[in-house]
């Protein structure tokens, strides 16, 4: 968060802001653009109910970005279940009212999916 926080200020983009939320989920202010999840997605309990709320502040044309690790056989992602396969991403997020809107493939070891309403 700390990371995000301060490139965003060196780079000048005033239109990021981090927000620290539960497993739970989360509470906004206003509506946003894009909700960025990066490897806490196979953190996260009861997903499709998780993304269904969330997905409630989003703009119309709003985004949810998520990267999360690919199963690699004998690893500590493998072996402590610190992954989510791209098939069950997009199966929860279906289920919670979103599809693929992109897949970009230029992470080696991560998912990294665009999912929109």
């Amino acid at each position: 968060m700390d990371f995000v926080n301060n490139k965003s200020q060196q780079e000048v983009f005033g239109n990021i802001k981090t927000v620290k939320v539960s497993e739970n989920g989360i509470y906004l202010p206003e509506k946003v653009d894009t909700i960025f999840l990066r490897n806490v997605f196979h953190h996260l309990p009861q997903r499709d109910e998780y993304f269904k709320n969330i997905g409630k502040f989003l703009k119309k044309d709003g985004k949810i970005v998520v990267i999360d690790y690919k199963k690699k056989g004998f690893s500590f992602t493998g072996i402590f279940g610190h992954y989510t396969s791209e098939q069950n991403m997009m199966d929860i997020m279906e289920r919670a009212g979103f599809f693929v809107g992109e897949k970009l493939d230029f992470l080696p070891e991560q998912s990294f999916i665009i999912f929109k309403k």
